[in-house]
């Protein structure tokens, strides 16, 4: 099982585990949690987005390695992130 550390949820939660349903990009996964995809950034990691250079490689790193797999995610800290 892989061990992903919560930087900020959408929702409040405790530490949980469920399958990796989305990768949103290099840092940010969608995790299943009670039937509801839960959006997690992962702490301490801070990848290139989408359009910047090498964002599309840092996404399908982060797909490569946790993409329908089950992982825990472990609340670590909740910072001030907006997704749009």
């Amino acid at each position: 099982m892989i061990f992903l550390f919560l930087a900020w949820s959408a929702v409040a939660f405790t530490d949980f585990s469920g399958k990796v349903v989305a990768v949103k990009d290099g840092d940010t996964l969608e995790v299943m949690k009670e039937g509801v995809a839960v959006r997690v950034r992962l702490y301490g990691i801070d990848c290139p987005e989408k359009g910047q250079a090498f964002g599309q490689r840092a996404e399908q790193f982060a797909s490569d390695l946790v993409f329908g797999k089950a992982v825990k995610v472990i609340e670590k800290d909740r910072g001030m992130h907006f997704f749009a």
